[in-house]
């Protein structure tokens, strides 16, 4: 990890950059989506999931590293073996975050951009059991726009445990553009979380910058 970072810093300390669209405007939008390979010990937990991310970027054109903020959703569920053991038919692992960081590019053709991207900030983790039952909950009839409390069959929480902790994320990622101020992106990022033992993933995701 450490000579990974060393050879981001070298990369990232060239004179070249690229912005989305250069000169026209400093504000830029961002959405993108994929698969999420689980590491580390979470990935003991854990299964791959998906990644949902949007996000926006600060780049004026007099600056060589551009501010990125995100909103990221990352969505998985125990695995088989830890579910029977927690005695639970079902479960969801769900981890926002939000992130503030530099994006920096790097042109390689007339088209194409070799991109650096980290961020630090806010992951909260949410985990919870389930399994078939009953519950009390609202019964609506669509024709009569009326609802009255019942006893509803569903999937029941059975347990449930949630924590906020700080985390950063650090990835490399190639940039194509489309036309003037939109690019296809591809990207994977490493992200860690400082939970008690550390949650580890990589999304690797496509999306666009417009």
């Amino acid at each position: 990890m450490k000579k990974y970072l060393v050879w981001l810093l070298i990369i990232a300390a060239l004179p070249l950059y690229a912005q989305p669209d250069n000169d026209t405007r400093d504000w830029f939008g961002l959405v993108s989506f994929g698969y999420t390979d689980t590491t580390g010990d979470a990935g003991e937990l854990a299964k791959d999931g998906l990644d949902l991310a949007v996000g926006a970027i600060y780049w004026p054109s007099a600056w060589k590293v551009g501010l990125q903020t995100e909103l990221t959703y990352n969505g998985t569920e125990l695995r088989d073996e830890i579910e029977r053991q927690a005695e639970a038919d079902d479960s969801r692992v769900d981890v926002w975050s939000l992130t503030t960081g530099f994006l920096w590019a790097r042109p390689i053709g007339n088209s194409v951009a070799f991109n650096v991207i980290g961020g630090i900030g806010g992951y909260h983790l949410d985990l919870s059991l389930t399994e078939p039952g009953f519950y009390i909950g609202p019964i609506c009839d669509p024709w009569l726009w009326y609802c009255y409390p019942g006893i509803i069959e569903g999937d029941v929480v059975t347990a449930s445990r949630s924590t906020t902790k700080l985390g950063y994320n650090l990835g490399v990622g190639l940039s194509f553009k489309l036309g003037e101020g939109y690019e296809l992106l591809v990207e994977a990022r490493y992200n860690r979380v400082e939970t008690q033992t550390a949650t580890e993933y990589i999304p690797f995701n496509i999306g666009f910058r417009f």
